[in-house]
């Protein structure tokens, strides 16, 4: 339970970080992996991913202010005493979804299905997706959640 509680009150605190605009880590802090997009990169490594659809670009390049928050709360759930989950390590895999609707489309299918140079392909099983960081792109995948039975935060 407190556990539970614990990461609850992170959630809260991601979202409030959110909000506030935080800036902090950049993609050159991060591993690439074999992205079919090319938009998508290892930005935590784990034994265990969730999926993050940030807003890199013109449109509104808000992405990095969403990394520290996200940084913060893997390191929360990794370094507690009870771990994540049997001592795993939780790992976040990034894709620019740049408030562009081709764009937010692709890397979400990207996240969530079994094609090449997928997340599945390259051995992440994403079961939980933060994003993505505008409504515009939001409202395009959509249609596409509840089949590809994934988590959108």
């Amino acid at each position: 339970m407190k556990s539970a509680l614990a990461h609850g009150v992170l959630g809260c605190f991601v979202v409030s970080l959110l909000s506030l605009g935080a800036t902090g880590c950049s993609e050159t802090d991060s591993t690439r992996y074999d992205s079919r997009t090319g938009e998508c990169w290892i930005f935590e490594p784990g034994d265990e991913y969730i999926g993050g659809m940030f807003p890199y670009g013109d449109a509104w390049n808000d992405g990095k202010n969403w990394e520290i928050a996200a940084k913060l709360a893997l390191d929360e759930i990794n370094q507690s005493a009870d771990g994540f989950k049997d001592g795993k390590q939780m790992g976040l895999l990034i894709c620019n979804s740049a408030c562009n609707i081709v764009q937010g489309v692709e890397v979400f299918d990207e996240l969530t299905d079994n094609g090449p140079k997928s997340a599945s392909a390259n051995g992440l099983n994403i079961q939980a997706i933060v994003g993505p960081g505008c409504s515009i792109v939001a409202e395009a995948i959509s249609s596409r959640v509840k089949p590809a039975g994934r988590l959108i935060i």
